[in-house]
């Protein structure tokens, strides 16, 4: 609905871009409570006064201030509303020339009193905000993220994909860098995403994607995904408990409490979390094996099943310690541990010519493992004076381990049902462990008013162990596998430099030029086959930016990045993983890493919408592919590099206040993709179009009451030489805020046709697969959320309530 009313007012839209750039009235002001304090990031919509009709729209700064532009004439009115407070009016005025400027002053709100009782007032941000260099989704408001883990919500998010693999990407762009509070994670892809599961959705502010980021950055991931974590601000005590469940074809279900303490000196704040979680994932994989005309084609269809009961206990505390209004000195502990056990049942059809069953085989067997990770950060912050330079610096260590068992029994049988031969017995123990250290010195230097420069260095030593053992089981005696047991030492050291030099030229234009080198030393061991390998390599990585103001509302940005993607250790580590007899993964010591150029072109007006031009170009990228032994019929997949990959981005984004209760944000964007280059020997070249769609819809109703509607859509698409088929998925959720807005219970439900289930397809070098992937993602999710304590702002606007009582009741007594 919300998309077809934007398609109506396309026209309307477009007018507001064009006439922009050309002279209109300007109305500004701010809007404060009655307590004079401003309140950021309110709703203010320009109506006309006779019908009330919509001219524009849009939401205060921070500092509550706004400013407003029309091409239109005539009588007029400002509506105000946000949550907390009043719907505010203001007198009408009249816009008589094209041009004409116009003061609202201070426009004062007030509270409301069903929906703040003793809450502190504030106002939601909207889910999605644009900036220049940079999207941003403050998922901690989203009511259709209640009740989800952290890997749940990036699922959610346009232009975010998680595969049933739980390995993350943005759509259209191979490799990226997923960081934790401005922190690189150094975990492989299925460490990452076990972290993930335990993060409850409560925990998050809201989530960056940086498209073109800057050298500041480290220069690993062609983008970037920084997950920010909550972090109360107000004095006093303040604290929260949340409780959550949702049901699936399986329950899982969460429990956390935190808090602060916060002085104008210190902060203390800790928090505690847990659950527990059944998760099925299931997968259909038909092969087709036809190495040539003479020989009969022979299909492999296969259909998993794997079931995990997995439980999680997490902790976070840290102090802040500021002794003046210049230094800040900050310590934060974090560990998460968990335990799963689960079942795996893959069965296996094999049919001669296509249709005619041959034999088939079973699969099955009891897993279990665990994890265990812990991260501690110290920060020093010093404002050296009041010109904007600044220092920073930062140690962070981070040890992780982790743990996989696996009994794999293998039954084969004939097409009539009989045992075709003696079944066999895989089991493997698989352990590994990493230790990260990571230092960062940063300095900003302002020369004048119009210049800056900015210089950092950072160092990163990380080291992983990884020890694979699988047994074959004989007559209930193991005997070793040398075929498949590997134990594998991995040490990565980069040390990085950067310069940035920012530049304001006259009122209009800001520039940004930068460099960052980064020595990369890598050493890989295989200690069973008394191998290793060494790489070393120094890369140079430049950043320009150009950002044109054509005025206060409009803002156009022309950038250029290069980035690199290093391999993480499990793509480089040879060992052989076993999914079932006929297939398995397997690592790749000699990949490469891939580097991309980006180029891109952003105009963005006001906080409302956004357009952006994008090309990128990489080399070396890095693929899935797949090989085959005809004789034996199995699969390998393996990580390799290509030659190219050309990607063209449009992308577009709006957020629309429909009505004072109604308000849509809608993003589209549509690439084009070309891979070209070989696999094994092989020359192809591959294209495709994708179009991506997603549109969040929120309401808020009246006490209390609120709801949120999501679509996201995606067309068929290309990775390398793997095509994704079309799929969508539709949110829906409900809220209501109780006990004077101190508890938030919501309902939501995720998936609400189930139809987020991958379907892909590869066809390469005689190799044809097709796969279909979902999980249990139809859920109803049903959490609350209990806010503790008073901030110092709540107390102080008790005592001042209380005083003007008293004061009236006296005045009364005279």
């Amino acid at each position: 609905m919300a998309i077809i009313y934007i398609m109506q007012r396309k026209s309307l839209l477009l007018f507001i871009c064009l006439y922009s750039f050309v002279g209109h009235a300007q109305i500004t002001g701010r809007i404060t409570d009655s307590a004079t304090h401003s309140v950021p990031f309110c709703n203010v919509l320009l109506i006309k006064s006779v019908d009330s009709a919509i001219v524009n729209g849009i939401t205060s700064d921070s500092t509550g201030a706004f400013a407003l532009k029309t091409a239109e004439t005539g009588d007029f009115k400002l509506l105000s509303y946000s949550i907390g407070f009043q719907k505010q009016y203001s007198a009408s005025f009249n816009l008589a020339i094209v041009g004409q400027a116009y003061s609202a002053g201070t426009i004062i709100l007030k509270s409301d009193a069903h929906q703040l009782g003793a809450v502190k007032i504030s106002a939601d941000k909207p889910f999605m905000e644009q900036q220049i260099d940079r999207t941003i989704y403050n998922v901690g408001s989203s009511i259709i993220f209640a009740g989800n883990n952290a890997l749940d919500v990036l699922r959610k998010l346009p232009s975010v994909s998680v595969d049933n693999n739980d390995n993350i990407k943005i759509i259209g762009k191979p490799g990226m860098l997923v960081m934790i509070d401005g922190k690189k994670t150094y975990m492989s892809a299925s460490e990452l995403a076990q972290y993930l599961k335990s993060l409850d959705a409560s925990q998050l502010e809201k989530i960056e994607v940086i498209t073109n980021p800057s050298s500041k950055y480290d220069a690993a991931g062609s983008a970037i995904i920084n997950i920010v974590l909550k972090k109360d601000k107000n004095l006093g005590f303040n604290g929260h408990v949340f409780i959550g469940t949702n049901q699936g074809i399986y329950n899982s279900s969460a429990i956390g409490i935190g808090g602060n303490y916060r002085t104008k000196k210190w902060n203390f704040f800790a928090g505690t979390w847990g659950g527990f979680d059944i998760m099925s994932v299931y997968e259909n994989l038909t092969k087709t094996f036809e190495p040539n005309l003479t020989t009969p084609q022979e299909v492999f269809a296969a259909n998993s099943t794997t079931i995990n009961h997995g439980h999680n206990e997490g902790g976070r505390a840290g102090i802040d310690f500021t002794p003046d209004d210049k230094q800040t000195l900050s310590f934060v502990a974090m560990g998460n541990v968990g335990l799963y056990t689960g079942t795996y049942i893959n069965n296996t059809n094999i049919y001669h010519s296509g249709s005619i069953l041959d034999s088939s085989l079973s699969t099955s067997g009891p897993r279990n493992g665990g994890f265990q990770y812990f991260s501690y950060d110290l920060n020093y912050d010093f404002k050296i004076d009041t010109n904007g330079k600044e220092l920073s610096a930062s140690i962070d260590y981070s040890p992780y381990s982790n743990t996989n068992n696996e009994n794999d029994k293998s039954s084969y049988y004939t097409a009539d049902g009989g045992y075709s031969r003696a079944s066999t017995l895989l089991t493997a123990s698989i352990p590994s462990s990493a230790g990260i250290w990571a230092g960062q010195v940063d300095y900003s230097n302002p020369l004048g008013k119009s210049n800056r420069i900015d210089i950092g260095f950072k160092s990163s030593f990380v080291t992983t162990d990884n020890n694979a053992e699988y047994w074959n089981v004989m007559n209930g005696v193991p005997i070793i596998d040398t075929t498949k047991t590997n134990h594998f030492i991995y040490h990565e050291n980069i040390y990085a430099g950067y310069i940035n030099y920012f530049r304001k030229i006259g009122k209009k234009l800001d520039l940004q030029l930068g460099l960052r080198g980064e020595e990369s030393q890598i050493k890989g061991t295989q200690t069973i086959h008394d191998t290793t390998f060494l790489r070393a390599y120094f890369n140079l990585f430049p950043s320009a930016f150009f950002t044109y103001h054509v005025n206060d509302d409009n803002v156009l940005n022309l950038s250029y990045t290069r980035r690199i993607d290093r391999p993480d250790y499990g793509s480089l580590n040879p060992f052989i993983h076993f999914i079932d007899p006929y297939t398995y993964g397997i690592g790749n010591v000699n990949l490469l890493p891939q580097y991309t150029n980006n180029f891109e072109l952003k105009y963005l007006y006001q906080q409302w919408f956004s357009t952006g031009l994008r090309y990128s170009y990489y080399t070396g990228v890095m693929v899935p592919a797949f090989s085959q032994n005809d004789s034996t019929h199995i699969t390998y997949e393996t990580m390799s590099n290509l030659g190219y990959f050309d990607e063209v981005d449009l992308s577009l984004a709006t957020t629309i206040p429909i009505s004072t209760w109604f308000t849509s944000i809608t993003s589209v964007d549509g690439y084009y993709n070309k891979y070209g280059g070989a696999t094994y020997g092989t020359s192809y070249v591959n294209t495709g179009y994708i179009l991506i769609v997603s549109s969040n819809n929120s309401f808020d109703f009246n006490k209390g009451w609120g709801g949120q509607f999501s679509v996201i859509y995606n067309s068929r698409n290309i990775s390398g030489m793997t095509v994704t088929y079309p799929f969508y998925q539709i949110d829906a959720g409900m809220r209501k805020t109780i006990a004077d807005g101190r508890g938030t219970i919501s309902l939501s439900c995720s998936d609400i046709f189930w139809s987020n289930k991958i379907k892909t397809t590869y066809n390469n070098n005689g190799i044809n697969l097709q796969d279909l992937d979902y999980y249990d993602g139809r859920r109803i999710h049903l959490s609350l959320y209990w806010k503790i304590g008073q901030s110092q702002y709540q107390r102080e606007n008790k005592k001042k309530a209380a005083a003007e009582e008293e004061s009236r009741m006296q005045k009364a007594g005279k």
